[in-house]
């Protein structure tokens, strides 16, 4: 409905981003961190990638109930911090410092989502709130696929490395650059008469 779509673009934008990130995490983190730590430890590689879920219900958990721009205002940046932590451990092959990116972009994804999901919630009119979340979910699932796919096949080309790093990167600014326009419309919002 056109009286959310402001609300739906920045929370549906931010719910992509954290699921991009869960979407790299499932499917290329095990591989990432199999190469950082040099070892074939299937275990290790199971406890990065659950970790990020993990902290995500955690996270999940702790917000509920919080103001909706409060936790995503919150989580973007978290999630922005653990991808540019995830980078680094890959300079530096240092998988303990990729499990505590894991830990900091999963609170970041579980408070951004958790957000997402109740601004779309509050903002949507009764009579087409089913139409409203089924959009967002939609988006949530195009976030989990397409940008993983497009990292798989980076890493085809230049190696699992610079792929997940510029993927990292990428993503951590664009979650920051959300946090800046979201200020900016708060503020032009705010300072209307």
């Amino acid at each position: 409905p056109p009286a959310m779509r402001p609300e739906f673009a920045t929370s549906g934008t931010a719910s992509f981003l954290a699921f991009s990130v869960i979407g790299l995490f499932l499917a290329l983190v095990p591989t990432y961190v199999a190469a950082l730590s040099g070892s074939a430890n299937l275990l290790l590689a199971g406890a990065a990638v659950a970790a990020l879920p993990g902290c995500s219900a955690l996270a999940q958990l702790a917000g509920f109930g919080r103001r909706a721009r409060t936790l995503e205002s919150l989580g973007l940046p978290l999630l922005a911090v653990g991808l540019v932590l995830l980078a680094v451990a890959g300079g530096l092959s240092s998988a303990a410092l990729l499990l505590g990116a894991t830990v900091i972009a999963g609170t970041g994804h579980g408070l951004a989502f958790l957000g997402g999901l109740t601004t779309i919630n509050n903002a949507a009119p009764a009579d087409r709130h089913a139409e409203a979340l089924g959009a967002y979910y939609v988006i949530i699932y195009l976030g989990a696929g397409f940008p993983v796919i497009g990292v798989g096949a980076v890493a085809t080309m230049a190696g699992l490395l610079p792929a997940v790093q510029g993927f990292a990167v990428g993503v951590a600014v664009l979650c920051l650059a959300l946090v800046l326009v979201r200020a900016a419309r708060r503020r032009r919002v705010t300072a209307a008469p």
